[in-house]
């Protein structure tokens, strides 16, 4: 995605792709290496209470750990562009150019996101003026400032702050990016939010002991987080949230910083009001996805091309997609898909699928396990305008000494198999 957004912004320099780009390259790219050993991470989970697992030196290795290898090496990319006449600086990290061609030469020196000041030290000039092009970050919440030789320079958020001057070596510019606590709501839920400052985003830290069906909201109501959430003294980027994230409070950092913890990135939000109200329902729905997450012996992401590997995938006629944020897999005109799932030899086994209910005919289908039919499916509208989930008991015959079964799943004659958007194989 960072290559992509690389070259669209060569040719349309779009100030909404380098959003994208910061934030992608600090709060995944960065988050995704064990900063200590240098070891990446195949996955970097984002639910609530979840921890990163990083690669050794000699096992676990993927394609995608490979990436992982290459993406570290490249964090000087897409600092600094170039058009014409025009330097576009489009990153705030400790950097150095050498444009030959114009004779310029410069440095950059920052500790943002940890302090609000980057200084631009001009080393070599061209004898003619030139335009440097200072990014104003989209998540500006007041006016950048820049100076130069006594002179004040100011830009709003997505647009880019232009200084026209013929430079001098010895010239500086400061530049004063303001910082500031925001929060952001999921697209499909204002009241499930990250926590940001500046371009980075903030994970509130569990105690390891902490059970992961304890999972804290924040109960805020419609203050501003500035209210509830302030920034500890020291050297380090640190927040408190101030008896307003229930049960616990929680201390927040950066999320490229965390590297073995267990956290939160999302938090459900409520009023002192709804959480009374809610409390309750909500912990036994922790409680009941806690129970299934005890319970569950293999979870696939159906759709994804990686566990579809893992779970040896194959069909005709079929193919994935997504809809409603969610992935999913079906097979047309009579065809077919069938994957592997771990079992629990010693005990007795239930695998769920979970279908969108809105799905209508001709949509009947088999379920096969190992080649036993075990069911047959059809939707007809059967949950509107919502998912739900059907469980399937396996014979225990069908899973007696054995590791894993395979799943069939087989259309009707000119009918669709699913689709499906989710599997889980359960102890019963």
């Amino acid at each position: 995605m960072l290559k992509l957004t690389q070259h669209m912004y060569s040719w349309e320099p779009s100030l909404a792709l380098y959003d994208f780009y910061e934030r992608a390259a600090y709060n995944h790219i960065l988050a995704s290496q064990d900063h200590a050993t240098g070891m990446m991470s195949y996955f970097v989970p984002l639910n609530m209470g979840a921890e990163k697992g990083f690669s050794d030196p000699e096992d676990n290795w993927t394609c995608c750990h490979g990436t992982g290898m290459e993406n570290h090496a490249k964090y000087g990319e897409g600092i600094y562009y170039h058009s014409d006449n025009e330097l576009y600086v489009n990153l705030y990290i400790p950097s150095s150019v050498d444009w030959s061609p114009k004779g310029l030469k410069l440095k950059m020196s920052t500790a943002m996101p940890l302090s609000e000041k980057a200084t631009i030290a001009i080393e070599a000039t061209p004898k003619d003026p030139l335009t440097i092009k200072l990014r104003c970050p989209g998540w500006l919440t007041k006016p950048m400032v820049a100076r130069v030789a006594g002179k004040t320079y100011q830009g709003k958020a997505g647009e880019y702050l232009a200084i026209n001057r013929t430079w001098k070596a010895g010239d500086t510019i400061v530049v004063t990016i303001p910082l500031a606590l925001r929060t952001e709501s999921m697209p499909d839920n204002p009241k499930r939010v990250a926590i940001l400052y500046g371009p980075v985003v903030l994970a509130g830290i569990w105690d390891k002991s902490t059970s992961s069906a304890t999972v804290p909201v924040l109960v805020v109501g419609d203050k501003p987080v500035a209210k509830w959430l302030s920034r500890v003294r020291g050297n380090e980027l640190r927040f408190l949230s101030s008896g307003s994230v229930k049960p616990m409070n929680l201390t927040f950092m950066p999320f490229p910083e965390v590297q073995h913890e267990k956290y939160s990135v999302y938090f459900d939000m409520f009023s002192k009001e709804q959480w009374s109200a809610k409390e309750a329902e909500y912990r036994a729905e922790e409680k009941r996805l806690k129970e299934i997450e005890a319970r569950t012996v293999d979870l696939f992401a159906i759709g994804e091309m990686q566990p579809e590997r893992d779970h040896n995938l194959a069909g005709e006629r079929t193919s994935a997609g997504d809809i409603f944020g969610r992935k999913y897999r079906h097979a047309d005109g009579g065809g077919w898909f069938s994957f592997d799932l771990k079992v629990d030899s010693d005990k007795a086994n239930v695998f769920v699928m979970t279908y969108w209910g809105s799905d209508r005919p001709p949509r009947t289908f088999d379920i096969f396990v190992d080649g036993v039919k075990v069911a047959t499916q059809a939707l007809n509208n059967n949950a509107p305008e919502r998912f739900f989930d059907v469980e399937y008991m396996i014979p225990p015959e069908l899973t007696k000494a054995k590791k894993k079964v395979s799943i069939k799943i087989q259309a009707l004659p000119g009918n669709t198999a699913g689709g499906v958007f989710g599997v889980r194989m359960l102890r019963s």
